[in-house]
């Protein structure tokens, strides 16, 4: 009835504009537009069709037809016609408001098939059937990694279905999602485990080396080069073999990054017993008592600081704001401040994403010219992503253009988003590279929501290089591989800053 209502306001302002010859012809115009565009919504969309031909001649074609369709009308008004004309209208009017009412519902359906309203059912088995359905038309890298996704689902139909509360059914979408390898595919919420690692632990020299102990972990005297020994009376060797039941993981090298990361998880208000041995060679055996983790004060997005060199660095640690911060402000007030170094370093390791509108701006500022660096490809055309195929990802010359020599710090915590940012400066030969092979993340994932406030999500878009490689699964390789060692971080030194300054500094 809306549709309806302002079809006849147009009508009523038309009819008062047209003695004017420049109301007549705006008229015709947007009638044709108007019609051709959704001629052209429907044939890019629904239709699947990517020729611009193709879409351009359905635009045109509808776009023409009720044009005449108008035309006819018109002409039984001007010869008296009025019941002619009053048929032809309640038709031209009926037909406009089907195909409006089509491209709604068009829109509508593919929000619902994805999940993007909370389930119009409460049975837990139809929401996942729906899920397994979104996933196995959207999800991009079946075929990349050989998986079948009809086998994955018939071995968790009936379990599902015999799941005796809304606990268990979580667990088993957890799991059924994390068979697909993906970081950016898996159970969002309800959280099924909720746990903290209180120590940042890394992989050194294949050890679980404590790279920064968190406040709680400090007080059993954990201090950065610590070598955990074991957990909760298991040795850490054994614990690293065992799979993430619920941890989605692109890559083997990411795989390995968070079995090292994960290797202190406290439950909330738990405690964890823990045996490290310091660097003195003290073998210490304590409990580590939950605290929560989000009190004080935490660490800005982007940092920065002029060296004792004369470089610049700044530091990246997300693309994505928290409390209301403005991290492209400061990233450009960064910039901005050492804009008169000889060069700067971008430090992005352990930056897991965020948004690549937020990563492309912030690039911007490294660009004299737009620069395409890859293409991200759908198996189906979702409203989410405006029914498109595809999507290419490009970065645009923004502000004062910083030209000298730039170097990135990455590791395996650069995903997603910082992938496609290291790809950009990386590909395009303004950035040098320092570091470790990157996480390889890469999805642009949508939520599915679910009974019971549980939410899904799962990858829709395969993200590709120029150079045709994948990131996902994959990552990008640095320019100079860095590895770290335990005298390293004994010492106090960072090899990934002193390989880049090393570089920067030998630049003309």
């Amino acid at each position: 009835m809306g549709l309806f209502l302002i079809w006849e306001g147009l009508l009523r302002f038309f009819a008062w504009v047209r003695p004017r010859a420049w109301g007549w012809a705006l008229w015709l115009l947007l009638m044709f537009l108007a019609a051709g565009l959704l001629g052209a919504f429907l044939a890019w969309g629904p239709g699947d069709q990517d020729s611009p031909w193709v879409i351009a001649g359905c635009g045109l074609l509808l776009g023409g037809l009720h044009l005449s369709l108008w035309v006819r009308q018109r002409r039984f008004v001007l010869t008296g016609q009025n019941d002619l004309a009053q048929r032809w209208r309640q038709a031209l009017l009926g037909a406009n408001g089907a195909l409006l009412l089509g491209a709604a519902l068009t829109v509508l359906l593919s929000l619902h098939q994805y999940g993007f309203f909370p389930p119009l059912n409460p049975s837990r088995t139809a929401a996942f059937e729906r899920l397994t359905r979104a996933v196995g038309r959207a999800y991009p890298y079946f075929e990349q990694k050989k998986l079948d996704w009809e086998e994955i689902t018939a071995r968790y139909q009936p379990r599902v279905s015999a799941a005796g509360d809304d606990a268990a059914y979580f667990d088993l979408i957890a799991r059924m999602l994390a068979e697909l390898g993906d970081g950016h595919t898996g159970l969002q919420t309800p959280y099924l485990a909720p746990s903290c690692c209180f120590a940042s632990v890394q992989e050194v020299e294949g050890l679980p080396v404590v790279i920064q102990p968190g406040r709680a972990a400090q007080k059993t005297g954990m201090v950065p080069g610590s070598v955990i020994l074991e957990v909760e009376g298991r040795p850490a060797a054994e614990i690293l073999k065992d799979n993430l039941p619920y941890s989605g993981t692109s890559s083997p090298q990411q795989k390995r990054m968070e079995q090292f990361a994960t290797l202190l998880p406290i439950p909330q208000n738990g405690r964890l017993e823990v045996v490290f041995r310091n660097p003195d060679g003290q073998v210490v055996r304590s409990v580590i008592i939950y605290e929560d983790p989000q009190q004080g004060t935490r660490a800005p997005s982007v940092t920065w600081q002029r060296l004792d060199s004369g470089l610049g660095y700044i530091r990246i640690s997300r693309f994505w704001p928290r409390d209301g911060e403005d991290v492209l402000a400061a990233f450009d007030r960064a910039v901005d401040e050492l804009f008169d170094t000889p060069g700067m370093i971008l430090d992005l390791r352990g930056n897991g994403g965020g948004d690549s509108r937020l990563s492309d701006a912030a690039a911007g500022r490294f660009f004299q010219q737009r620069f395409i660096y890859g293409t991200e490809r759908y198996r189906q055309r979702m409203a989410l992503r405006g029914f498109r195929g595809h999507m290419t990802y490009r970065v645009l010359p923004r502000g004062e253009i910083y030209t000298r020599p730039v170097a990135l710090l990455m590791d395996t915590g650069c995903a997603s988003t910082t992938e496609m940012f290291i790809a950009a400066l990386a590909d395009s030969g303004r950035a040098r590279t320092f570091g470790r092979v990157s996480a390889g993340s890469s999805g642009n994932p949508v939520s599915f929501r679910l009974p019971g406030g549980g939410e899904a999500r799962f990858s829709t878009g395969a993200f590709y290089r120029n150079n045709g490689a994948l990131i996902e699964g994959v990552g990008i390789q640095p320019d100079v591989p860095v590895e770290w060692t335990l005298a390293d971080i004994l010492n106090g030194r960072d090899p990934d800053l002193e390989a880049a300054q090393s570089w920067l500094l030998s630049q003309p």
